[in-house]
């Protein structure tokens, strides 16, 4: 367990870095990969999936996302315990922290052309992408460590779920690929290190 949690960790944090990395550099390749993809996904656009996507993307606006963050912190409660509701209350609030932190000090402006819904501040990571994964990612977690029969499609479904959201940034203008992708590995990375932390703290009360 706790070797698999190190290497889903290490991996998260390599294509985190690497990302970050190209980013700051304004490395061509993916700046231009960023502007080829965001062409192709407009293409996709239609007044129906438009419209799927919009609903989609709002799950993490600050209403809607603290509603819907409140009921998993309770999920998890219900599902394990005080302690892991802890743990997923913490993996949240770090994600949120760290996510703001670092869009302050990388500064990539938004996408300004071809948008569908506006947003202000900087770009990267996607703080949408980011809070799917450590608040479905959570959900995901503990569900797969459950033995309810009914936890297999909750898991497919969370899956879909953070996909989703983290494409609708991309399809309303408000991020690059670059973004989203790293918005998912920064969240993957704080599940699973506040995972291995929370366990080694619990082995030593």
């Amino acid at each position: 367990m706790n070797q698999r949690r190190a290497i889903i960790l290490s991996g998260a944090t390599l294509i985190f870095s690497l990302i970050t990395l190209l980013i700051t550099l304004q490395v061509p390749l993916i700046q231009t990969g960023d502007q080829q993809i965001r062409q192709l996904v407009n293409h996709w656009r239609s007044p129906w999936f438009s419209t799927f996507m919009v609903g989609i993307t709002r799950l993490f606006d600050p209403t809607l996302g603290a509603f819907i963050i409140t009921l998993t912190i309770l999920s998890v409660w219900y599902l394990t315990n005080r302690w892991r509701a802890l743990q997923v209350a913490t993996t949240i609030f770090s994600g949120t922290l760290i996510n703001h932190m670092i869009k302050a000090i990388v500064n990539r402006p938004r996408p300004n052309v071809d948008i569908l819904l506006h947003y202000n501040g900087f770009s990267f990571p996607s703080g949408h992408s980011a809070t799917a994964m450590v608040v479905f990612g959570s959900l995901f977690l503990f569900l797969s460590r459950s033995h309810y029969r009914w936890r297999t499609g909750l898991m497919i479904l969370l899956a879909i779920l953070i996909f989703l959201v983290g494409f609708s940034r991309l399809y309303v203008g408000a991020h690059y690929l670059s973004d989203v992708i790293a918005g998912w590995s920064l969240g993957l990375m704080i599940i699973s290190g506040l995972d291995l932390i929370f366990d080694y703290i619990k082995k030593d009360r």
